[in-house]
């Protein structure tokens, strides 16, 4: 979204592969593939100054390279390398790679969530993590429909069509007009001129104009038009914020706990277990107010997540407000392992499922643990989704399939001018034995899902405590300067139609658990769990 509307429309004029590349079976090299992707956009290699003086051990200064893929990880389209590592200019594209590039370049928004009765790719679950890729770009008629290989290397011709199919469907850059079009909704609204007032004056008259960057006030503005939602999860961040966050993946290093921002402050949904977080005492609800003496007024999400996180073995020192009361504490930081999925089985052969967060590999470590449940036939089974912060939506509805009966409805997402369901494509495994669900406020998002989907079709039991109540789902749109959007676009309802953002989810049995009962080591909640099944 860098480019201006007249540059986009000579790009999808003069943008059209000619017949040789068009039938061309040279591989795409990945820096080929950024020359033509960069070329595309109007890009100009004599305007960029990197940031840096180094990226990559293969791209040197001197290569034609060196600017286009600067510009690339300085606007985080190429995550920024931790160390000297290699781009690997010359070998081949993967479509993927392809895909996730031009999508950023371009600015096309990918939502994460579409509808899986449109999938109609053959050899590709619409469960994979890259799947709303691939959606995508049969949408835009970049790839085949029906059969598809994600990781396969990209000949000329194939990625030369991706970006000119891209070309066609990209978004031109916004910018601001002093001389607006009186066709555009937002400046025919009567109170419009103000705000080209505000700027003018600003401009012409404001006594420290030269140091004013037009750019940052138009950050500013753009930041003000999202926070005016008054939406607790929707939120611009310029460049200097932005970070595209940390993927739910095996490890990572920090103090070990899932925070939100909600009314402007960071807030802890929940701590992970056994991790340095939980040990140091911090708890669900508690709000961060600083970090090592910085505090996170006025920060976005990300900025402030960046000042907890760390290198393992330092610390970090936390002013939190609970209650009322502000306490300090500080943390060790640690590189924590997360564990998707634990199973453990009670000497009387009850199996209890400790299900930690809804990452991309969660739906295979459930499926594991299912089989050896089947094999051991307990008498009952215990899901235990307390301090679960959430995951993927995909995920969530997946592992539903395990307890819901196929077809039967796991989740609504309600969109402003469409409903959309979510549907159990299981086989209901283990709806045979008692179940029981341990919730409580730590227990957010994805968890809440299968929390509600369970309950209202009478397949168990929920104990604990009312759980976190975040309900809403945010679509996250990059622009190629670095900034992003992320925007409520929809909310959750369960197959009954409780509104889950807000309220959270009810047990069906309500025990709490105390400090009193954690520095005892004492769990009311699992034991209330055992005797219902007992």
């Amino acid at each position: 979204m860098i480019k201006k509307i007249l540059l986009t429309a000579i790009a999808v004029l003069l943008f059209i592969p000619s017949a040789a590349h068009a039938v061309s079976t040279d591989v795409m090299t990945k820096g080929d593939f950024v020359i033509e992707l960069l070329d595309s956009t109007g890009f100009s290699r004599n305007n960029y100054t990197p940031l840096e003086s180094s990226y990559f051990s293969d791209v040197l200064q001197e290569d034609p390279l060196f600017v286009p893929i600067a510009f690339l990880v300085d606007s985080g389209a190429v995550k920024k390398p931790k160390s000297e590592t290699a781009f690997y200019k010359n070998r081949g594209i993967s479509l993927i790679n392809a895909l996730q590039l031009t999508y950023f370049m371009k600015g096309i928004p990918v939502p994460r969530i579409f509808d899986v009765q449109s999938w109609t790719f053959e050899n590709i679950s619409p469960r994979a993590p890259f799947a709303h890729l691939l959606q995508k770009a049969a949408t835009l008629g970049m790839i085949n429909s029906e059969r598809v290989a994600p990781f396969r290397i990209l000949k000329r011709g194939e990625a030369l069509n991706i970006i000119a199919r891209a070309n066609a469907n990209s978004s031109p850059n916004i910018t601001i007009t002093l001389s607006p079009s009186t066709t555009h909704e937002a400046v025919t609204n009567p109170i419009f001129p103000i705000f080209l007032d505000a700027w003018n004056k600003i401009n012409q008259d404001y006594i420290r104009r030269d140091q004013v960057e037009k750019q940052d006030l138009i950050y500013g503005a753009t930041k003000g038009l999202v926070e005016s939602l008054d939406d607790r999860y929707s939120e611009f961040m310029p460049p200097s914020d932005n970070s595209l966050g940390t993927e739910l993946s095996g490890e990572i290093e920090g103090i070990g706990a899932s925070v939100e921002m909600v009314d402007k402050k960071v807030t802890v949904v929940a701590p992970l277990r056994d991790s340095p977080a939980e040990k140091a005492g911090i708890l669900t609800s508690d709000i961060l107010l600083s970090a090592n003496g910085v505090s996170f007024e006025g920060l976005t999400l990300q900025k402030a997540v960046s000042l907890i996180k760390g290198p393992a073995g330092t610390n970090v020192t936390l002013i939190i407000e609970r209650s009322g009361q502000r306490i300090s504490i500080t943390v060790t930081r640690a590189r924590i392992k997360l564990n998707s999925v634990e199973l453990e089985f009670t000497n009387d052969n009850i199996a209890v499922i400790k299900l930690n967060n809804f990452s991309a590999d969660s739906h295979m470590e459930f499926s594991k643990a299912v089989r050896e449940i089947l094999q051991k036939n307990p008498t009952g089974v215990i899901l235990d989704m307390r301090n679960n912060p959430g995951g993927f939506l995909d995920v969530a509805v997946s592992i539903a399939g395990f307890f819901i009966d196929s077809g039967s409805t796991v989740v609504k997402i309600r969109f402003p001018d469409h409903t959309e369901i979510k549907v159990s494509n299981g086989e209901a495994e283990l709806s045979r034995f008692p179940i029981v669900v341990l919730i409580n406020k730590g227990s957010a998002s994805a968890s809440e899902i299968l929390a509600g989907a369970i309950l209202d079709h009478n397949k168990g039991v929920l104990i604990g405590e009312t759980t976190f109540g975040k309900g809403t789902v945010q679509e996250f749109i990059t622009y190629t300067d670095g900034s992003s959007l992320k925007i409520t676009v929809a909310e959750w309802l369960t197959p009954l139609d409780h509104l889950i953002d807000k309220n959270g989810i009810e047990p069906t049995i309500k025990v709490t658990l105390s400090d009193t009962d954690k520095k005892a080591k004492l769990d009311p909640q699992m034991d209330r769990a055992l005797e219902e099944i007992r």
